[in-house]
């Protein structure tokens, strides 16, 4: 059986800083994943984050679309499982 329980894992989340994007990490960090965040607009992203770590929940950030999940770095994990949402 597939292990299904998706908290501790990490999600890179493409356009996080409004929209769906923004929904999807605030869902995720709200179910216990950690969130990398990425998008064009810093001070939007930063707004996001914020709302997450007041949460209680582990989040990285970076200004920039990702092409693929090893452009960043878990935060706070060494596990090689990770979740990409590529949404902008």
């Amino acid at each position: 059986m597939p292990d299904t329980d998706l908290r501790d894992r990490v999600a890179v989340i493409t356009g996080a800083s409004s929209g769906i994007g923004a929904a999807i990490a605030r869902s995720f960090a709200g179910s216990g994943i950690k969130t990398v965040l990425a998008a064009r607009s810093a001070e939007k992203l930063d707004r996001v984050a914020g709302e997450i770590k007041a949460m209680g929940a582990s989040t990285r950030t970076g200004r920039s679309a990702l092409s693929r999940p090893s452009a960043a770095s878990p935060p706070g994990s060494t596990s090689t499982a990770m979740i990409l949402v590529p949404d902008a």
